[in-house]
């Protein structure tokens, strides 16, 4: 899990796809990634956010 304080998700998503392309360069093997970004909203408690961030993983997000 990573966490990225005070960023607005939309930058969450360019952060993790260049860690995903980089990650991918550097692997002897063929590796698969996939992720879901969730933001913490006002009530949440750590069990919705990670659930929300599980919801939010796409077919696309996996190779």
């Amino acid at each position: 899990m990573l966490l990225f304080p005070e960023t607005v998700y939309e930058s969450a998503e360019v952060l993790v796809n260049k860690l995903k392309e980089h990650l991918q360069s550097v692997a002897a093997d063929k590796i698969d990634i996939s992720y879901g970004i969730s933001q913490w909203q006002k009530g949440d408690d750590v069990r919705l956010f990670i659930n929300r961030a599980a919801d939010n993983i796409s077919p696309e997000s996996v190779d």
